[in-house]
């Protein structure tokens, strides 16, 4: 029988179960799939590790897909950096601790028993968790170079061994050749608090950069020693997710390096575009980090915090945008309203003007004084804009200026006609 059939009862003494062909030597760690044992295979002499359900999932077919995708996934998988699964329930047995135990209770690595020893500088244990990194994002490029995307990338499911090296384990939850078979009741399959904003939205595609992006929640949580998703119920950790509110490591724990920083934050950023393209860009640049050279990555700037800020915030942008654009619209409406009115005062003062002008060029015609008359009418032509005082006052300067000409005409006649009287008289005289 294999091992994946045997139950337990999950009570706080955990007894070890009687399997064939193996002898049970200890646990080595547990879940809400179960409790691995750490034990020997009789028949190949070999040490394993079998994880056995609990009693009360051992019938589901959840639990039974999820073991079957394990070994397929792990099936295609041969890297020093994953946990090799040798059949349904069994696995390479790593001697160490699963990293999860040294983020809760760091006792493991405090003793010296496994991973960095206690007395590491912060900037060697630096190196070593950029070290650590670089191994997974190794073992998760080789994944994905066979089509398979963890999906649940978080500390419990990457073993630390005595030497300090990570190992990348349960592909129970994996997309394999970009197809899902296992989802969950609620549609999320995953930790929520390593869980990328596109598995918390529900958006395609699920691929490479989900993996980047928790291997950057797992490595925040090494540098910082607190998770980067500090929102406790589901519901507003989801929420926190899928806004990218994540606090800069620097500001929770000034003494990580300037250069680790940022590959950090690009790993975690919100959208899939703004992260590293695959596994391997990510493990070249935490190489840079080691071998002490500029590391592609770079530190937001004010104008790509904004740019994120709008994207979390598109519908608020969108209606901002909305009320700014129809402030300015309203703003140009009163303006020319307000040009117009001040338009229309103008040429009701200037037609105004024009009136008292051609009431006093009226008054001056009236008196004999024709030229007067006529300035008083030109005067008013040239401020009125109104069609038919401006044609009135036009008809009264031609008048004037017709009359003025006949006048000049008749004083000339008249002038010449006394100057030949006076002639005629000289002559008679004579």
């Amino acid at each position: 029988t294999s091992a994946c059939c045997h139950t337990f009862a999950t009570t706080k003494k955990v007894m070890f179960p009687e399997i064939e062909g193996y002898r049970i030597q200890r646990v080595i760690g547990r879940g809400g799939m179960g409790i691995v044992f750490a034990a020997t295979d009789l028949k190949l002499g070999r040490a394993v590790a079998i994880k056995i359900l609990p009693e009360q999932i051992v019938g589901s077919e959840h639990a039974r897909k999820r073991f079957e995708l394990e070994v397929r996934a792990a099936a295609q998988l041969e890297h020093p950096s994953i946990v090799s699964v040798y059949g349904s329930g069994t696995s390479q047995l790593i001697d160490g601790v699963d990293l999860s135990i040294k983020i809760r209770t760091d006792e493991s690595i405090e003793s010296g028993e496994f991973g960095p020893p206690s007395t590491l500088r912060a900037a060697d244990y630096q190196r070593w968790v950029a070290g650590i990194g670089l191994q997974l994002a190794n073992a998760l490029s080789h994944s994905h170079d066979h089509f398979v995307v963890h999906r649940d990338v978080k500390p419990a499911n990457i073993m630390i061994d005595r030497k300090g090296d990570a190992y990348l384990a349960d592909f129970g939850l994996a997309r394999i050749n970009d197809k899902s078979e296992l989802t969950a009741e609620n549609g999320l399959v995953g930790t929520v608090a390593y869980m990328s904003p596109e598995q918390i939205l529900g958006r395609n595609p699920i691929d490479a950069r989900t993996d980047v992006y928790s291997l950057g929640i797992t490595l925040y949580e090494l540098l910082t020693g607190q998770s980067a998703i500090t929102e406790t119920s589901c519901t507003a950790a989801m929420k926190q997710i899928s806004e990218g509110r994540i606090q800069n490591p620097r500001s929770i724990n000034s003494s990580i390096q300037r250069d680790l920083e940022p590959i950090v934050l690009k790993s975690v950023l919100p959208d899939p575009a703004d992260r590293y393209p695959t596994a391997q860009a990510m493990a070249e640049d935490l190489q840079r980090f080691l071998d002490v050279v500029p590391v592609l990555a770079r530190r937001p700037t004010v104008g790509t915090h904004v740019n994120r800020w709008g994207k979390r915030n598109a519908p608020w942008v969108s209606a901002l945008v909305a009320m700014t654009f129809l402030c300015l619209l309203a703003i140009i409406a009163f303006g020319f309203y307000h040009s117009n009115q001040i338009e229309r005062r103008s040429e009701i003062i200037r037609d105004q003007a024009a009136e008292l002008l051609d009431v006093r060029g009226i008054e001056l015609w009236r008196d004999d004084d024709p030229s007067g008359a006529a300035n008083q009418f030109r005067r008013a032509v040239a401020l009125t804009r109104n069609p038919l005082l401006r044609q009135r006052q036009q008809q009264r300067v031609a008048a004037i200026e017709a009359w003025s000409a006949k006048l000049d005409r008749h004083e000339t006649l008249n002038g010449r006609l006394l100057a030949r009287l006076s002639n005629g008289s000289q002559v008679i005289n004579r």
